[in-house]
Order: C-alpha cells, then structure tokens, then sequence
C-alpha cells in the first residue's frame, strides 16, 4: 500500500528563493511555464524579497517546497475582480498531487478571502495534465492565442483560460453575420 503523501501549503517566505529557483528552473518545470530557464538564483532572491500585491504560495512536502503558485491581483480599478495565475512543479514531483493542492490553496484564497471573481491564465496546448488540472478547478477555456511563446526553438499555442465566480454565462449576441467588424 502507498504511503500518502501530506501536502502542506504555506506562504513563501524571503529565505525560500533557493526552492523556487530549484522548482523554476528544473527543466520540465520551466518548458511548462513562461519564464526563462536559465535565470540566475539572484532572480529569485530578489522576487521573494521585494514586496509587494502578489501572493506566492508554497507546496511543502516534510518542510520541503516542492511547487510554487502565483495569484497576481490584476487592479487597481476596472480589473480589481481579476487576478492572474501561475502554477509550477518541481520535475520529480509532478503528477503527485502538488498542483492539486496548490489549486485548491489558491482558488480558496480568491474566493473566500480576496473577493475575485475572475483568475485568468495561459497553458500551452500540449500540456495536456496541466489543462486537466485546471478543468478539475473550474477554468474553462476561452481561446486559443497561436504562436504565442517561443519554445525550444518554436513558437507554440497557447489556450487562454479562467474561472469565473458569480459571473453569467457568455451568450453571443443576436446579429447578423455582415454586421461583426
């Protein structure tokens, strides 16, 4: 029988720039995400140690930061309900239920805590485990922006994602076809 693993979320602290460097710049990691793969720890140092609205939660196995999610309030003002996510996994441990939790951590931290009723995000369209994950948390898709991040050489696709919170649902409206600009 598996042991579970006890997944304890927390907010990042300044002294943890060395996880996050570890968690971003691990190869997997960072082809699934925006940022550079090879930043300088230095990066990082200044990242934690710099305040400011954002909110960085850490996933935490025995103590150890293993992923990292990033909810950034997209206000002041129009878009003061919105708010822009970024999720990453160490490489060895991807597919445990990190990102789960982290997803839950954060979602609950929107809803129940900052009010928002909008947390918007990219993924590319390969990632096929990090678009289910973010199925499983209630983001639907909203479209898809083409060759839209260089990657190993090429640009890739990317969906356009968000979950809504108190939101009505989109309906087109009534108008003829001739008449969209």
């Amino acid at each position: 029988m598996k042991k579970q693993t006890v997944i304890h979320v927390r907010a990042a602290e300044p002294e943890d720039w060395r996880a996050l460097h570890a968690i971003l710049t691990a190869p997997a990691a960072a082809a699934g995400t925006f940022s550079m793969p090879y930043n300088s720890a230095e990066v990082f140092r200044r990242m934690l140690a710099e305040p400011g609205g954002d909110h960085r939660l850490l996933g935490c196995v025995n103590g150890e930061p293993v992923g990292a999610v990033i909810l950034m309030p997209q206000g002041p003002a129009r878009r003061a309900h919105c708010a822009r996510l970024a999720i990453a996994v160490r490489d060895d441990w991807q597919g445990q239920g990190i990102g789960t939790r982290l997803m839950a951590a954060v979602t609950d931290l929107a809803d129940n805590w900052l009010g928002l009723a909008r947390i918007e995000l990219e993924v590319f369209v390969d990632n096929a485990a990090a678009i289910a994950m973010y199925r499983r948390a209630g983001f639907d898709t909203e479209g898809c922006s083409r060759g839209f991040a260089l990657r190993h050489g090429a640009l890739v696709d990317v969906y356009r994602m968000a979950r809504l919170r108190g939101i009505k649902p989109w309906v087109a409206p009534a108008v003829a076809a001739n008449e969209w600009v």
